[in-house]
């Protein structure tokens, strides 16, 4: 499994995500977003729901220790490692 380690030295293991389960995840964060508003209306809970979803061994105790700097690196890594492609449509020609 795939290791992250962020620059506070935290390290965490990523799960086999499948795809039913992203999909579960990234549609929790694109229905925070308001119609008009440009930013999540519940940001700590979908990160909460992100780390247990995509994290080996996210319990209370790790997920309490976590200062808000951890949280938005963690957040931002697990987007761009979970995120890859879906930002591009496909070629169908």
């Amino acid at each position: 499994m795939e290791k992250i380690k962020l620059k506070s030295g935290k390290q965490y293991t990523l799960k086999q995500i499948k795809r039913d389960e992203l999909d579960d995840m990234t549609d929790a964060l694109l229905a925070s977003f308001g119609q008009d508003n440009a930013s999540p209306s519940t940001p700590s809970k979908i990160m909460t729901m992100w780390f247990r979803g995509a994290i080996e061994n996210m319990d209370e105790k790790a997920l309490m220790e976590m200062s808000f700097e951890e949280r938005a690196e963690l957040f931002g890594i697990l987007q761009d490692k979970f995120f890859v492609g879906e930002e591009k449509a496909s070629n169908s020609n």
